[in-house]
């Protein structure tokens, strides 16, 4: 499945693996376990410009794209 992220809205990744495309400005992944809730960051920041895989993921989990100000494809 392939969503369309845009700037730092939420979104659900079901299975264990996410790619995500490369932004315009770059973005700190964070994730959490509500829509609403808390969410933790990575500790690298993604630069612009570059792809991100995700592995080992616990399904159903949230992320954001802290940071991000445009559209960026995310491959679930």
């Amino acid at each position: 499945m392939e969503i369309l992220v845009t700037g730092d809205q939420p979104f659900k990744v079901v299975k264990t693996t996410m790619t995500i495309g490369p932004s315009a400005g770059g973005y700190t992944l964070a994730y959490g376990v509500d829509r609403n809730g808390t969410f933790t960051n990575y500790t690298e920041a993604v630069p612009a410009g570059e792809a991100c895989i995700v592995n080992g993921i616990t399904p159903y989990t949230w992320f954001k794209l802290v940071g991000n100000s445009g559209p960026v494809k995310v491959i679930l």
